[in-house]
């Protein structure tokens, strides 16, 4: 459930910066990286009490493991196992889907493109 979720909170960003082909500005990046926010107060307003390790995910997906992510820049075993299961999943996404600003990749491609950043994105234990 909380793969589903993660990137809801995407809903309330302007299409026009979602779909945008050309780099963001820091502003728009600014914007996008509310998604995460967003999303927290959507499913916290749902009338459906979710799993902690669900929240977890939605709140933690983009920190990575050097501190180097955000909302909160935490690192190491401070993001939640699910959070960084959801991160690697969320990479996986990201390469082998179309995107306005991308190709597609494929699959082996996509699995040594996650893993060489597992380091610090994850952890190289997952």
């Amino acid at each position: 459930m909380g793969g589903m979720l993660l990137d809801i909170g995407k809903l309330k960003i302007p299409g026009a910066i979602l779909n945008k082909t050309a780099q963001l500005s820091e502003r728009e990046f600014t914007l996008v990286k509310k998604h995460v926010e967003l999303s927290l107060k959507m499913v916290e307003s749902s009338s459906r009490t979710l799993p902690q390790a669900v929240i977890d995910m939605i709140a933690s997906h983009h920190e990575r493991f050097n501190g180097s992510g955000y909302p909160r820049a935490l690192q190491g075993t401070q993001i939640p196992l699910y959070a960084r299961i959801a991160a690697i999943a969320d990479c996986y996404d990201a390469v082998t889907s179309q995107r306005v600003y991308a190709q597609p990749i494929p699959h082996a491609l996509a699995i040594k493109k996650c893993m060489s950043g597992a380091a610090t994105t994850s952890s190289q234990n997952l």
